[in-house]
Parts: structure tokens; C-alpha cells; sequence
């Protein structure tokens, strides 16, 4: 069972006319909330949500319409990706594409609204039996469509890869697993996408209780980044989690290679590692660890390989595991670090806020990094307002290396139900194969936390 992959999204709504594209789009914004309408004798939808109406223009063809000049219309929204039309470039960041819409379906509506919508639109099961799971089902949303589709997807994109179906970058695995969401298992970015993913530079502000902000997060963005730093670490202590950390690198907006570390933490001294990438980097993936571990609460044991592709010779050593320091664990103190730079912004603002489960959730946009090794940087963070740092996520480019740039993340789910088991290759150097798994209970967890990282220096871990 697979979800409908991004290729068929984009072939079933080529096929659409202009009347039924409008229909669709006029749908898609109803199930989000709006009040909707078409404008008569127009391919224009009116949409109006929580007292402001956006003007949304359909557009079926190759090209927007010559006399599109972003006066009457707010969004165009595209029946293909915005790479096969023409005329997108000016209208950066007010595009919706047949990629972005993908995303909606996947993320921004509950499961069983999307699935009616795609059996009645475009004659096509949400959920497929051969879709494949490595699949290119992960939603691309390119520099037109970026800070657009955080608004209009915003806060329900994140929270639907965080609490409900697999998970936005990583494994099949699930991710809380609320059945009115759905997510899904990309392929890799590194691997297969098309365009390097660009964070939300723009966002309108919402209105929230300021009482419910987390320390070092305020109505006005990120206040004090070690504060947040701070809490999302010891709330993550003590905690069963897997967190994945991705570092994906580009040249000329061309994936050329990636490494992927994923952690996974029944106790802060009983854990494993994995790691697994593509391609050779022109710079070097900084908070992606370069060996493997197993910890049994006693011992840790490393792996170290003697190749680029994790492939080849390798080493394992041991010693002694660290246990709590300072009310951290060993990978919530790690991750502790990559929040503080990776918060540590020129300028981020609140843009979106959810509550969940009697829970306030908020949507973060991170502006320019003030770190002097990267520039162009964007952003984005989804934190809890006891201070859990869901996801972050940092794109940016390399001074000095035209052409060259990256996107980071980290995430961490599966919170409350992770095992730890010896990965064979400790059966094979360490020569025991009697541990067994360990995991910490339900009641002892209460949420999951994220952070991705592109950081000043090399993971050690």
C-alpha cells in the first residue's frame, strides 16, 4: 500500500478541463476552511478565510494568461508543475503548482476528504496497493510555490507528517499515527528530486496567547535561541524517539548527493545509529555523524567505515556509555546544539499556530543566519509550546561555491514506541547476539520533538 504518487497527481490533472480544474480548486479550498466562490465568467475562486478573501487564479495551460499581471488575482494555481509554464517567474512565491497540490492532498486535509477528492476529481484511490514506497510521492514544492504553500498548507503540513501516517522525510514507519491525517515516505531529495526545496520567507502573523509561548519563543519570533535550546533538550530526555537528520546537497539546483543519520533512542544509554547516502559531496555534510553506535545501557559500541559510501573496510570500538548529563541525554544534548544555531536567526516571526489535543503548536519562520559560512539562508521550525522543537529545517548556499547549496533537517517521531535491538554488525565484530531490545513506556512519554541542523562544525556522534 502506497500513496499516490506525485507523477500520477500531476498526469490525472493535465487531463482536467478549465471547468473541472476550477471545480477542483474550488474543493480543495472548501475542505481547508474557506468560503468559497467562482467568479462569474472567470477561472477565478474567491476564497475567504478567517476574515480575508484571496482571489485564486486557474490557469490549465502552458502559460499564464498574457494579461495576468498579479493586480486581480492573489495565487495562480497551476494545473502543472510550474516548471512547464511560462510567465511564473514574476509571480515568485504567489504560485501554486500540480506539485504543491499534491502536498495539500497528502497533508492539509484530513485523509478521507482527500480521498474523495481524488476519486471524484481525478478518477484516481488516494491510497494505492502498487504504489511503490520508495516512490516520488513526497510533495516538491519549488522556489515559485515555497512560501505559498506554508501559508495555505502551513502549520497542517508539519503537524499531519508529526502526529499522523508516515513521516515526511525518512522511513515507512508511522509517525503517531492520528487516522484522519496521512503522510507520506518520500524518496530522498538527494536522490531523486527536481528542484532544491526552498523554505517560507513570508507569512501574515497570526494572533496567539502569548502566556502559552515555550521559553525563548514569543509573538514576535525566536527571542532567545539557547533559552529554546534549552527546554527542547530536557524535554526530550527520557523519552523513546527516532530522530533522522538529513543533510541533501545541490549544485545548480541539481541533487547530486545526500547523507542520512537516524537515531534511535529507547533510553538515553540504550540507542542505535544508522547511516546511509548517495553521491559525493563538494562540501562536507557537518551534522550527519561519520560512524554507527549501539548502545546496551552498559557499553557503546562505534562503527567506524573506511569508505565515502558507507561501504568497505570498517572498525568497531567500545567504551564506556555515557549516561544523563546536566538532565540531558547524549543525543538531546547533540540536537541541543543544532537548535541554538540553527535558531539563532536575524529575523523570524510566528505565522501559523495550531492546538491539538489541548496543545498549541506554532509555525516558525526562520530568517537569515547570522553564521558567516552560509548565506541565503531560510527557515523553518514547528515547536510545542512546552518548548518540543518538532522540525527544523535550513536551506542555504555556500559563499565561495557558486552554484552550491544545501538543505538540512532533522525530525524526530515514533515517540513512546521505540525499540533498540543490536544492529548486525555488532553480531558480527562483538560476537554477542543475547541483548535484547528495551523500550520506555507510553505513560513515561508525552510528545516528540524535531531539529534539523546545518551546523558550524562536524558531528562527533
Amino acid at each position: 500500500m502506497g500513496l499516490v504518487p506525485v507523477e500520477t497527481v500531476r498526469r490525472r490533472l493535465r487531463g482536467l478541463s478549465e471547468e473541472r480544474f476550477v471545480a477542483f480548486v474550488r474543493a480543495l479550498w472548501s475542505a481547508r476552511g474557506a468560503e468559497t466562490r467562482v467568479v462569474e465568467g472567470t477561472a477565478v475562486v474567491e476564497a475567504r478565510r478567517d476574515g480575508r478573501t484571496t482571489r485564486l487564479g486557474v490557469v490549465t495551460g502552458r502559460r499564464l494568461p498574457p494579461e495576468a499581471d498579479g493586480r486581480d488575482v492573489d495565487v495562480f494555481v497551476l494545473a502543472r508543475p510550474s516548471s512547464s509554464v511560462r510567465g511564473t517567474n514574476a509571480f515568485e512565491g504567489r504560485i501554486v503548482d500540480s506539485d504543491g497540490i499534491h502536498g495539500m492532498l497528502l497533508y492539509a486535509v484530513p485523509r478521507s476528504v482527500a480521498e474523495d477528492l481524488c476519486r471524484r476529481f481525478l478518477d484516481q484511490a488516494l491510497v494505492t496497493e502498487a504504489a511503490d514506497a520508495r516512490s516520488e510521492s513526497a510533495p516538491r514544492v519549488p522556489a515559485h510555490s515555497a512560501s505559498l504553500v506554508v501559508g495555505l498548507v502551513g502549520l497542517a503540513l508539519l503537524v499531519a507528517g508529526v502526529f499522523g501516517g508516515p513521516m515526511l522525510y525518512g522511513g515507512p514507519n508511522p509517525v503517531f499515527g492520528a487516522p484522519a491525517s496521512v503522510g507520506a515516505d518520500p524518496v530522498d531529495d538527494g536522490e531523486t528530486a527536481e528542484s532544491t526545496p526552498t523554505n517560507a520567507d513570508d507569512a501574515e502573523e497570526p494572533s496567539v496567547d502569548a502566556a502559552s509561548f515555550p521559553p525563548g519563543l514569543g509573538p514576535d519570533g525566536v527571542a532567545d535561541a539557547g533559552a529554546l535550546a534549552d527546554a527542547h533538550a530536557k524535554a526530550t530526555t527520557g523519552q523513546s524517539y527516532r530522530v533522522t537528520i538529513t543533510h541533501r546537497e545541490y549544485v545548480d539546483g541539481r541533487p547530486t548527493a545526500y547523507r542520512r543519520e537516524t537515531v534511535f533512542v529507547a533510553e538515553p544509554t540504550v540507542y542505535r545509529t544508522e547511516l546511509e547516502g548517495a553521491g559525493r559531496f563538494e562540501r562536507g555534510p557537518l551534522v550527519v555523524s561519520g560512524a554507527e553506535a549501539f548502545a546496551d545501557g552498559e557499553t557503546r559500541y562505534h562503527r567506524r567505515v573506511v569508505a565515502d559510501e558507507f561501504e568497505g573496510t570498517d572498525t568497531v570500538d567500545s567504551e564506556p556509555v555515557r549516561g544523563v548529563r546536566n538532565g540531558e541525554g547524549r543525543y538531546a544534548d547533540r540536537v541541543e546544539q543544532y537548535v541554538d544555531w540553527y535558531l539563532s536567526v536575524s529575523d523570524s516571526a510566528v505565522v501559523d499556530s495550531i492546538e491539538r489535543d489541548g496543545t498549541r503548536y506554532y509555525w516558525v519562520r526562520l530568517g537569515a543566519d547570522t553564521y558567516p559560512g552560509v548565506e541565503n539562508s531560510t527557515g523553518s521550525a514547528l515547536v510545542g509550546e512546552d518548548g518540543l522543537v518538532y522540525e527544523v529545517r535550513r536551506q542555504y548556499d555556500y559563499p565561495g561555491s557558486t552554484g552550491v547549496s544545501a538543505v538540512v533537517s532533522i525530525r524526530y517521531t515514533d515517540v513512546g514506541t521505540t525499540t533498540v535491538t543490536p544492529p548486525r554488525w555488532y553480531d558480527e565484530h562483538v560476537g554477542r547476539t543475547n541483548a535484547t531490545a528495551r523500550t520506555t513506556t507510553p505513560a513515561a512519554v508525552t510528545n516528540a520533538t524535531a531539529t534539523p541542523a546545518n551546523a558550524t562544525a562536524g558531528a562527533t556522534d
